[in-house]
């Protein structure tokens, strides 16, 4: 069963994450920063969908919305988002297997390695992007408060 959160829930987890991730020192491991960033940007998406659509509770969205905001699905938000101007390829890891925006997550909690360094180079500009949407979702997040 997953639990539910408000928009509120998704504001603050935003913030407490993008704080984390702001504050990391060069001691901890980058997989572990990545996955902070990746959630930060997911909460923050979801956020800002819900204050768009006027949605306080999950539980209040129809079934489109509900299913992406159950999903770890970063394009699907950016998408109901307007938001087209990030890019991400496709990564491909030592076994092989494609990674999107989608599955990023999962590679960098299991850390799972590239399989070049090409996808290493592809890697960094995941991060690099998923930075610029943390900066974006700041941005919004207070302009419109």
């Amino acid at each position: 069963m997953a639990l539910r959160a408000d928009r509120h829930d998704y504001s603050r987890a935003f913030e407490k994450h993008y704080k984390a991730y702001c504050a990391w020192n060069s001691s901890g491991h980058l997989e572990s920063q990545s996955i902070i960033l990746f959630y930060c940007v997911e909460c923050g998406l979801k956020f800002l969908l819900m204050r768009k659509l006027k949605l306080y509770k999950t539980k209040d969205a129809n079934q489109s919305i509900s299913n992406i905001l159950k999903s770890h699905d970063l394009i699907n938000l950016l998408k109901e988002l307007h938001q087209n101007r990030f890019s991400f390829q496709k990564i491909k890891t030592k076994h092989d297997e494609d990674v999107s925006l989608t599955e990023y997550h999962q590679m960098r909690r299991y850390c799972i390695e590239v399989k070049s360094e090409k996808y290493n180079e592809i890697r960094k500009q995941y991060d690099e992007n998923l930075r610029s949407v943390a900066q974006w979702i700041y941005e919004e997040r207070w302009a419109k408060q």
